[in-house]
């Protein structure tokens, strides 16, 4: 989604509401994080970011009209609210001079996070039931990036010199069974679907790419690892295992280097801000991957680094046994200290499968008559 320059009467009587609506809003102190820029760069609105933006593609989903696949609305939903859209539509209400802390031009992206940001204290506001006008401003921002979209297929129509069949805008569409794969599919079943659409489009295929930047930023991160598998078995220059053949193995290098491209792409192109990752041989595939271009590859690298690392765990000491006599003389029973962590021991008696056999093989004990 390109934005356009909207007509005049858009821009009186679509944003007059939305305006009204958010100085309502921010006289009630709906919007106190939303326009703090401070919290807003340094992270602490991260969360409020994330569901607005999940907000504002729920309510474009559901306003678009009801014909064609559902990921024909979700691919729509997600060009709608990209950094572009996003920020023009910051422009167009005058934000700037609502901000607090505001010490410098903010850039592209940083004007779409306070837009997130403000539609996320929205939806709080709606589940916590605070005030009617949230619901009713949210739906006004779904309103204009819907209008802006349009306004901005209608000015492409309007070309001069050019048909109106060669202006019509291709339909967004994502592969829905790529799609459920990378919700719940192995990483093998993903890499044949991956194949199977590199076959169909050849270059650079678009359903790839809209595809995966559709749907890699709401993966968990158990996904996204399964994910990363994926994308190491395409990167990786090393024949594999001659027992397992995958289809990766089967392409030419020129087909397997364009496959690579896509994806790769794709991730570029997706909303995450982190690439996770397993085991340091992933990393060493991408570093030495000859299907991907310098800009690819140093991409890719730049979000496996953007990665928190787990911190390293502290060394356990061997454990000490410590046989203590109980208060029955004739048993002596073994006693475990552990290390704490601290310097110090614990006690514990040990549970495994032996004590339980010993303690079967114990007589029971006789009931006095």
């Amino acid at each position: 989604l390109s934005p356009s320059p909207i007509s005049p009467a858009m821009r009186g009587e679509v944003f007059r509401q939305l305006r009204e609506l958010v100085e309502v809003a921010e006289d009630n102190g709906q919007l106190f994080w939303a326009l703090n820029v401070s919290a807003v760069l340094n992270g602490s609105t991260k969360s409020l970011a994330t569901m607005g933006e999940e907000a504002l593609r729920r309510q474009l989903e559901q306003r678009l009209p009801p014909h064609g696949p559902s990921s024909w609305a979700e691919a729509l939903a997600y060009e709608v609210t990209r950094a572009e859209p996003l920020a023009f539509l910051f422009d167009v209400l005058g934000l700037d001079c609502r901000l607090r802390h505001h010490r410098r031009a903010l850039t592209v992206a940083e004007k779409a996070e306070v837009l997130r940001s403000m539609a996320g204290e929205l939806q709080r506001g709606i589940s916590e039931a605070k005030a009617p006008w949230c619901g009713a401003l949210l739906r006004e921002m779904t309103c204009c990036l819907l209008e802006m979209y349009h306004e901005s297929l209608r000015g492409r129509d309007e070309t001069p010199g050019r048909g109106s069949a060669l202006n019509a805008p291709r339909p967004l569409q994502t592969d829905a069974k790529l799609g459920a794969l990378l919700r719940s599919g192995s990483w093998r079943e993903i890499l044949e679907r991956l194949v199977f659409l590199h076959e169909q489009e050849h270059g650079l295929g678009d359903q790839i790419t809209l595809t995966l930047a559709a749907s890699l930023p709401r993966l968990n991160l158990m996904r996204l690892l399964v994910f990363v598998r994926v994308l190491q078995d395409i990167c990786s220059g090393e024949p594999g295992s001659p027992s397992v053949r995958l289809p990766t193995q089967e392409l030419h290098p020129q087909q397997r280097a364009s496959l690579a491209s896509a994806v790769v792409r794709a991730v570029l192109a997706s909303d995450l801000s982190t690439m996770p990752f397993e085991m340091e041989e992933q990393v060493e595939d991408v570093r030495l991957s000859p299907f991907l271009s310098d800009f690819e590859r140093n991409g890719l690298l730049e979000l496996m680094a953007a990665t928190p690392r787990a911190p390293p765990t502290r060394s356990i000491a061997p454990a000490r046994t410590v046989v203590r006599a109980s208060s029955v003389p004739e048993i002596t029973r073994a006693t475990v200290e552990m290390p704490n962590g601290s310097g110090s021991y614990i006690t514990g008696r040990p549970t495994g499968r032996g004590a339980e056999l010993r303690a079967l093989r114990r007589p029971a004990p006789r009931m006095a008559e």
